[in-house]
């Protein structure tokens, strides 16, 4: 058996509660409007930092394919890893989408706005955008040769939990 597969099964896990917490939060208040984007946004900040403290130390936490494909890129990980990263984070977050579908049905949603004024183009150079902005962060401040987070390594050296 691949010895990675356990990082696979990671990233697939820390994919799924991250598309599961974001997409359950915006459906349940998709309506009343409590939590809003700024909220959604908040979730989303929360949860991710959680999973990077999480399994950040193991897989590194990419969580999402651009991270992985920046990974590719840079070379800092092998090709047949980097294919199995993307495979397992899209299974996570089909599996965490189905989830939140089978709890609230058609009432589901996937998405907190839409560009305004219907400008597809305004939204994909907004995406591209937070999408570097993510991606650099990552590469230049969250991973280390020896895959722990860079930052956090110097202030917590506990690991409660190993895998």
């Amino acid at each position: 058996m691949n010895p990675n597969i356990k990082n696979y099964l990671i990233e697939l896990v820390g994919t799924f509660i991250l598309v599961y917490a974001i997409t359950s939060a915006a459906t349940v208040y998709s309506k009343s409007g409590q939590l809003g984007v700024i909220g959604i946004g908040l979730v989303h900040a929360f949860v991710l930092t959680a999973i990077v403290f999480a399994i950040g130390y193991k897989s590194g936490a990419h969580v999402n394919p651009a991270v992985t494909v920046a990974f590719l890129i840079t070379k800092r990980m092998r090709l047949i890893d980097g294919i199995f990263y993307i495979v397992f984070q899209i299974i996570g977050g089909i599996m965490a989408a189905a989830v939140v579908f089978t709890i609230f049905g058609s009432a589901i949603s996937s998405s907190v706005t839409l560009p305004a004024d219907g400008n597809v183009f305004r939204a994909f150079t907004l995406e591209i955008v937070m999408t570097f902005t993510l991606v650099y962060i990552v590469l230049t401040n969250a991973a280390t040769a020896s895959n722990k987070i860079g930052p956090i390594s110097r202030t917590c050296n506990r690991t409660y939990i190993r895998f």
